[in-house]
């Protein structure tokens, strides 16, 4: 058999297909190639290519010699590198496909100029790179919009809003809710004669306590009002134990009172039925709750002294008896002709 190959007919067919290639010895040293090999050589070389080393001309093959031994032991079928990134030295092309296998001793090495497919899944790796990074960045936006919507916005409506689109709307609907509202008694005439900057800091220290306390507890915080608060239960998601749940926050509230004796919240607890959802404009709107419930949460409020609770007659009758409370009296609240039933939790 000849143990040369018809390096005409090899190479032009190779050539034809974008292959170059070329037979190292047992030594590894270069005996044949195709006349176009020299254009994927990565080091200058002079005179005769025949006879240079295989790592010499291509140093990518550095680092694997043993692959190289088990190729020419038939230990491993062949060696094949993807996409070699390469310079620009020599106008060599800048991505290279090796495909090594075991040849009358030594090996037989043909070479692929992918260029054009390297430099496409660089693209497509730098692309994805760039989405992966943008993605990144969103998320975080996200996330800080998020947290910054959140201090604005009761967590329980952005979240009903984000599962709901049609709760960006302005409109609600009726359901029975828990209303509390919370005002810091005396703190008007405690601020007049202090520094803003301190009024500020006490103020948000007690409105602080409190909203940590009724987020905890499952409330809707609605609004602030200068010292005082609204709270909503049972809106916009449903609580079964709503009532219950509003004189628990009103109890850790006022047990958890510590800054003096006279300023401390007083607190009006009713249920009844009301409008839940937003109020105002397309372009601004807040979610609130609208009702006779609601009013009558507020009068109870205006009744209270510092450190007390006062709850309506539908609040009492569903909380846990287990929390205790204490008749009240039934009372003329303003805006109302028949007297309420009033109880008061025992904080």
């Amino acid at each position: 058999m000849n143990q040369n190959l018809n390096t005409s007919f090899f190479a032009d067919f190779l050539h034809d297909e974008g292959l170059e290639f070329a037979i190292f010895d047992a030594e590894g040293r270069l005996i044949q190639h195709s006349g176009g090999l020299v254009d994927f050589l990565m080091v200058p070389v002079d005179g005769a290519l025949t006879g240079q080393k295989l790592s010499h001309l291509f140093p990518e093959l550095i680092g694997y010699e043993q692959s190289l031994q088990d190729v020419q032991l038939g230990a491993q079928p062949g060696l094949q590198i993807e996409r070699i990134h390469r310079g620009d030295l020599r106008g060599a092309p800048g991505y290279v496909t090796f495909h090594i296998r075991a040849y009358q001793g030594g090996w037989l090495l043909v070479a692929r100029n992918v260029t054009p497919e390297g430099q496409l899944e660089q693209k497509v790796t730098q692309q994805r790179n760039e989405l992966s990074l943008l993605s990144g960045q969103l998320k975080q936006a996200r996330t800080q919009l998020d947290d910054l919507l959140r201090r604005f916005v009761p967590s329980a409506v952005v979240d009903h809003m984000l599962t709901d689109v049609t709760k960006t709307q302005l409109g609600g609907e009726r359901r029975e809710i828990t209303v509390l509202f919370a005002d810091l008694r005396g703190f008007t005439n405690w601020s007049e004669n202090r520094d803003p900057e301190m009024v500020m800091d006490v103020l948000n220290q007690a409105l602080g306590g409190a909203v940590s306390i009724l987020l905890k507890g499952g409330a809707t915080l609605d609004k602030f009002m200068g010292d005082a608060l609204m709270a909503v239960f049972n809106a916009p998601l449903a609580q079964t134990d709503h009532a219950t749940l509003a004189l628990r926050c009103a109890k850790e509230i006022c047990i958890n009172q510590k800054l003096s004796k006279n300023l401390r919240f007083g607190i009006g607890i009713n249920t009844g039925s009301a409008v839940v959802g937003n109020i105002g404009a397309a372009a601004a709107m807040n979610y609130t709750a609208l009702g006779d419930a609601v009013n009558i949460a507020k009068r109870l409020e205006e009744l209270t002294a510092p450190g007390q609770i006062l709850v309506g007659p539908r609040a009492h009758e569903l909380a846990d008896p287990q929390i205790p409370r204490v008749p009240f009296g039934h009372v003329k609240l303003r805006g109302r002709q028949k007297p309420v039933a009033v109880y008061e939790v025992q904080c």
